[in-house]
């Protein structure tokens, strides 16, 4: 963000929708005190207001006259280092221009005089300078043919497949559909046996590929394809190959796409959303239309204008505009990139109709009066994206609610399990006991009774020796008992 004294004249008529913005009018100067890039709104007032009033307005809807920099502590700080060169086109400014990350390839301003339509002078284009230095044989038991490819100025130096330059190629076929890519040989040439002659001329075609694409404004600027020459890790190149496929055929997804009709038991907000997108997508596929017409004209400026607008539409793309999905964390940030995006569109458009008007003009009031029709289309749709964001975020938050007491009784439900499992171990142990028991009683039963009977044996046994003894010392008795009488009857006739 930057704080500046702009003064601006109006091209267009703004009607302001919500409080703190603005109502502008054709030929109305401003003072702008703040630009926003990001976001594209700019803060500033009316020069014929009194109360110097400040407010929003989009800074697509005025021209710059004359501007005052007033550059914070951080931007001195970088002024006063040398830029260096980048992969991203974004990071070269120019001092004299009011937005920072602007593409270098698109004019910096576009002027409406008295002559008509003029271009404002630009900052030079970056040039990429790709050579082919030689091939690499490289693989233990089937060898591949590998292409040595360099950046000079950007010091990236890769190797890569004849079929990683042809995915290369359909990348930019893909992405790409208005301009005329540079092509490769086809595969039946490629494949032929190798020999000298059939290097060389592979040499020749990527060598004379990589230069076309690298002088272009637009493709050499691309993202995948300055990822491609500085990804060295074949498998990691391999998985970035993939997102970067998933991205391309999102291309075109929001334009051809057909919504359905609301439910009746949809909120209000999300019908009233979803029929602004319809409108939004039909206008958007008719404009599409338009644009293939004027590729036909196959000029520099046209190209660059219309691959201004595939990349403005890519990344439109990609912010996802089924409000059924999950709102991201930062859906406020995505809110306002996307605006921003759409209003680089519809610059886009007014380049379109400047270019084509020297071409003829029928087209060019064509061109001016789609754009002034999108524009009340961007204004019509802002409330029904706010309204989307807030139906989402609601969405949002009452999801997270009902995951968390899914939770919540799923933990208590797991509790109750836990003691109803207890309570089965302890009904299962006690009767493990009383089993025991039962068992433990019967067993000493057993050996109570068992011990008994022995013990009944044993003494009956031992009764029935006495009983013999003694009736062996009875029988000697009475054996001896005749010469005990007889000793004494002697002993008494002695006498």
């Amino acid at each position: 963000m930057k704080i500046i004294q702009v003064k601006t004249e109006t091209q267009y008529d703004y009607e302001g929708k919500e409080d703190g913005e603005l109502t502008l009018h054709t030929g109305d100067e401003i003072i702008v005190t703040t630009i926003d890039n990001d976001s594209g709104w700019w803060i500033g007032y009316l020069k014929n207001d009194p109360d110097a009033t400040q407010g929003l307005f989009p800074g697509s809807y005025v021209e710059i006259k004359e501007q005052q920099t007033q550059p914070t502590v951080d931007q001195e700080k970088t002024t006063k280092k040398p830029q260096k060169s980048t992969k991203n086109s974004k990071n070269v400014e120019s001092a004299n221009s009011a937005q920072d990350n602007s593409d270098d390839n698109i004019p910096k301003k576009f002027a409406l005089s008295q002559s008509g339509h003029l271009w404002v002078d630009t900052s030079p284009e970056l040039v990429i300078d790709v050579r082919v230095t030689g091939t690499v044989e490289k693989g233990r038991f089937k060898k591949h043919t590998y292409y040595k490819i360099e950046a000079v100025n950007l010091k990236y130096t890769v190797t890569r497949k004849w079929k990683d330059c042809l995915w290369l190629q359909n990348q930019f076929f893909k992405l790409f559909p208005p301009i005329c890519i540079p092509t490769l040989l086809d595969l039946k040439v490629a494949n032929r046996p190798n020999s000298e002659t059939t290097e060389q001329t592979r040499l020749r075609a990527l060598q004379t590929f990589f230069n076309r694409l690298a002088a272009h404004p637009v493709l050499a600027k691309v993202d995948f394809f300055l990822e491609f020459l500085q990804h060295n890790d074949e498998k990691k190149w391999e998985r970035r190959k993939k997102v970067i496929e998933k991205k391309t055929q999102e291309f075109w997804r929001l334009v051809n796409h057909q919504y359905p009709e609301p439910d009746a038991k949809e909120d209000k907000s999300i019908e009233s959303f979803r029929t602004h997108l319809s409108i939004h997508a039909a206008k958007i596929r008719n404009l599409t239309g338009q644009l293939s017409d004027l590729c036909s004209l196959k000029t520099d400026s046209i190209s660059t204008t219309l691959t201004k607008f595939s990349n403005a539409w890519k990344d439109f793309g990609e912010q996802g505009f089924d409000w059924r999905e999950e709102v991201p964390p930062n859906a406020k940030d995505a809110s306002s990139k996307i605006e921003s995006i759409i209003k680089s569109i519809a610059e886009t458009w007014n380049t379109i109709g400047a270019n084509y008007k020297e071409q003829s003009d029928f087209e060019l009031g064509n061109s001016l009066r789609h754009f002034n029709e999108y524009s009340q289309i961007i204004t019509n749709f802002q409330p029904a994206l706010k309204t989307r964001d807030d139906a989402r975020l609601n969405y949002h938050v009452t999801q997270n609610a009902l995951i968390k007491a899914e939770r919540n009784a799923l933990q208590n439900e797991k509790e109750k399990l836990k003691i109803e499992q207890a309570r089965k171990q302890t009904e299962r142990a006690k009767e493990g006991a009383d089993t025991t028991s039962i068992i433990l009683l019967a067993e000493s039963e057993h050996f109570r009774t068992s011990r008994l009977e022995d013990s009944k044996i044993m003494l009956a046994e031992y009764l029935d020796s006495q009983i013999d003894f003694y009736q062996k010392i009875v029988d000697m008795f009475k054996k001896i008992r005749p010469e005990i009488d007889n000793v004494s009857i002697q002993k008494g006739n002695n006498k």
